[in-house]
């Protein structure tokens, strides 16, 4: 009975929290806005044997909050960059290769540069880091 007394008076308040909290893509300039360069560094996730990841490098335009680019390795796969800026500091992005969502990225704003992660292509998964142009 003290619990759920204790829930009625919570979850008005979670739900005001919750309100409050955007998750809404930007759609203006933004902090980010701007040309980036980076590299990444990946690690095998369960991986069939023999399969490696590989680092190498991309590049990033935001602009008005729309985050578009490109990412490749020294074995020449090349995969196109494309998302949103959130709550002006964060990214969220998909890797595309061939027309088909591959991974996911995430990042964001760490003093003057871009920090973050990115999994789901071919049991890879990484951290990644970019300075404006």
């Amino acid at each position: 009975m003290e619990l759920m007394k204790f829930v009625g008076r919570v979850a008005p308040l979670l739900f005001v929290v919750t309100a409050c909290v955007s998750n809404e893509p930007v759609g203006q300039p933004t902090p980010l806005d701007g040309e980036w360069l980076g590299s990444y560094h990946s690690r095998n996730v369960d991986g069939p044997v023999g399969q490696e990841c590989s680092d190498g490098y991309g590049g990033l335009v935001i602009m008005n909050g729309v985050v578009s680019g490109e990412a490749s390795n020294p074995y020449g796969a090349s995969y196109q960059v494309s998302g949103r800026v959130f709550d002006d500091l964060f990214l969220q992005a998909e890797f595309i290769y061939q027309q088909q969502p591959q991974g996911h990225l995430t990042g964001r704003l760490v003093g003057d540069r871009l920090e973050g992660s990115f999994d789901g292509i071919n049991n890879c998964e990484g951290n990644w880091v970019a300075i404006r142009k």
